[in-house]
């Protein structure tokens, strides 16, 4: 089952509220660096990831998509909720998506997800604390606050949804 898909090198979000999440990490990029051709995928991934896990209080954890090849060091960092429903700056997604996103978009084939741990797997992904909390300003401002009653249907909502062509 997929709730995203890829058209043009673009996600595309099946959830409103992946929608409205990758809405949101576009706007807050052009707040950040106007006029560049590039993301949060380029770089900011851990800064966005810990962003939404503070904004969310703590019930937001964070896991890395790693190579197989390479399973110390991650390729990408994300934040989970429960443990189907992916966020960053793409929107909202399923492992089979986030999968099929590094596959197409990066160049992994085989990526596979595992928890994050910051003493190991940081590497060479950037992270800058100041930065991080006017994201989650940012956040808290272009999303509302993060309340974990009204986030979870959003998980039931992502089991839901059917297969189809992707």
């Amino acid at each position: 089952m997929r709730i995203q898909r890829i058209r043009n090198r673009r996600v595309e979000n099946a959830l409103p509220f992946g929608k409205q999440l990758q809405a949101a990490a576009k706007a807050m990029l052009e707040d950040f660096v106007p006029d560049q051709d590039c993301g949060f995928q380029d770089g900011g991934c851990l800064m966005f990831a810990v962003a939404l896990q503070n904004w969310s209080g703590g019930v937001l954890e964070l896991a890395a998509i790693y190579r197989p090849d390479r399973p110390g060091r991650a390729q990408h960092v994300v934040a989970r909720f429960g443990t189907e429903l992916f966020l960053d700056s793409d929107g909202a997604g399923l492992e089979s998506d986030l999968t099929a996103k590094m596959a197409a978009l990066e160049g992994v084939p085989e990526a596979f997800i595992a928890g994050w741990d910051s003493a190991l797997n940081q590497g060479d992904i950037p992270f800058d604390a100041m930065a991080m909390a006017r994201l989650v300003r940012q956040l808290e401002h272009r999303l509302g606050a993060f309340d974990e009653a009204s986030f979870a249907p959003y998980a039931r909502e992502a089991e839901a949804v059917p297969a189809g062509p992707r």
